[in-house]
């Protein structure tokens, strides 16, 4: 634990580093210290929520960019409802990006890894992958209250949102792995994915475990830059429209109408904008009614003598 300025000094004697959700901004000295600490061959681990660090009050994609990664002032949302009741507790089950960090997450070595019988595949089967009648299955995890994440290289992403969850086949899960000292960089969308509630759910706990191997080195598995499924690719980052905003707007109703007469010109009403001589009647029969002759109107002369001038 530590609350005071980060820096070298206070970090010396430390393998991983581990920032839960900040809320507040970094000073450039920090930033540049959790660089150097990086490409020092030590590890830092980085997790968000959802908004980014727009909602988080923070500036932590000042050093994430330097290494690839950043984070997106969004969340990521189920479109179809399984298992979990909320939309943004999301389920992911085809979210596999690197087969090495699946490996990894279920405890496989690196036998497995090198295996010329089809990967982990052929060498792995569990209690679980057996129940489910499927040896090596990928990850399934629930993604909760989390944001996207934009990824290049250097960055290499790890998990995705699937193609069921929206924005669709997005990072959430990415890395980066110094290729002089060795030193890594994970970033998770989601921090709330790992707490009491939800850490029980699924396998978010192989995936927390599988996270900890990656970033304290000891697992022989090498997270490589290659995602190793032609199914899984990264899509096209697309916003969707905010529903909580649009529900407010005024919408006409589609009613079904009466059927159209034949005769197209009863269609037309001229009842309340026309331009013709059907009150003259009206207003020539005022003068009766008001006992005024009927002729047509004239000034009267002013008689400025007058104090009252006559009617």
């Amino acid at each position: 634990m530590n609350k005071d300025e980060i820096d070298l000094e206070t970090l010396d004697g430390i393998k991983l580093l581990v920032i839960g959700c900040p809320k507040d901004f970094f000073s450039l000295k920090e930033l540049e210290a959790l660089k150097k600490y990086i490409q020092s061959g030590r590890s830092v681990f980085i997790l968000l929520n959802e908004g980014g660090e727009t909602k988080l009050g923070t500036n932590i994609n000042y050093l994430l960019e330097q290494f690839g990664i950043s984070v997106n002032s969004d969340s990521v949302v189920r479109t179809s409802f399984f298992k979990y009741l909320h939309p943004k507790e999301a389920f992911v089950s085809n979210g596999n990006l690197s087969d090495d960090f699946t490996r990894m997450a279920k405890g496989m070595g690196a036998k497995a890894q090198n295996s010329d019988m089809g990967g982990y595949a052929a060498k792995y089967q569990d209690k679980e992958t057996s129940e489910k009648g499927k040896e090596g299955e990928g990850l399934d995890f629930v993604y909760c209250y989390g944001s996207t994440l934009k990824c290049q290289k250097p960055g290499f992403p790890l998990l995705s949102t699937g193609p069921v969850c929206y924005p669709t086949n997005r990072p959430v899960v990415a890395a980066y792995e110094c290729p002089s000292s060795g030193g890594r960089l994970l970033v998770s969308g989601s921090v709330r994915m790992f707490d009491d509630n939800f850490i029980d759910k699924e396998e978010n706990v192989k995936v927390l475990q599988g996270m900890l191997k990656y970033l304290t080195k000891n697992q022989e598995v090498k997270i490589t830059d290659n995602p190793g499924r032609e199914d899984n690719s990264i899509t096209e980052y697309h916003r969707t429209p905010s529903t909580a905003l649009l529900s407010e707007n005024l919408r006409s109703c589609l009613q079904e109408s009466a059927d159209l007469p034949k005769d197209f010109t009863k269609l037309f009403s001229d009842n309340l904008f026309k331009f013709d001589t059907h009150l003259v009647p009206q207003a020539t029969a005022l003068y009766k009614q008001m006992e005024v002759k009927h002729e047509h109107l004239t000034l009267i002369p002013p008689t400025f003598e007058t104090p009252m001038p006559s009617l």
